[in-house]
């Protein structure tokens, strides 16, 4: 307390700081450089494989790139960096990231597509030694693959709106 005094009265005030409180704010400033490079770092060296395999035809980069994006975020945020609630959070992004990693891997009912293709092979006829076809799918057959497909763009809708209303629901504060 005497020497809190005692600094100042020998420093004065520089606004509403004293000088003592501007020398540890500039302080606290320089040596957050190194921190910020090395954050730098941490975050271009996680980046860069994404960023390697880019391909301007390829969809599933944004995906890629959201799902890296989001895990990061969950790690930080479930470390109760810079946001109040950090559990609320981390789950809702988890919750986000999932559905993308869903989205980006596309096997939706693949036990079933698999289950019906091995029940109702494709086979392809030659035409003239140079063209292949496939041939025609009896009713039944299409009515199963159609309703197979349909359930399959319901999951991925599904997802996509999981994903968009987790989205909406937290924007501004870990977005």
């Amino acid at each position: 307390m005497l020497l809190g005094f005692y600094l100042e009265e020998r420093f004065p005030r520089i606004g509403s700081y004293s000088a003592i409180q501007t020398l540890a704010d500039w302080l606290d400033r320089f040596f957050a450089i190194p921190r910020r490079i090395r954050h730098r770092i941490n975050v271009f060296v996680s980046y860069a494989p994404l960023l390697w395999n880019d391909y301007d035809w390829d969809q599933t980069f944004f995906y890629d790139m959201m799902i890296l994006k989001l895990s990061r975020m969950e790690t930080a945020i479930s470390s109760g960096y810079h946001v109040n609630g950090p559990h609320i959070a981390s789950s809702q992004i988890r919750v986000a990231r999932l559905a993308l990693e869903r989205l980006r891997n596309d096997n939706y009912l693949a036990d079933e597509f698999l289950a019906h293709y091995t029940k109702y092979p494709l086979d392809f006829v030659r035409i003239d030694n140079k063209y292949s076809t496939m041939k025609e799918y009896g009713p039944e057959e299409r009515k199963k693959a159609n309703a197979l497909h349909k359930r399959e763009e319901v999951l991925k809708k599904q997802d996509f709106e999981l994903f968009c209303k987790m989205f909406k629901k937290s924007a501004g504060w870990w977005t």
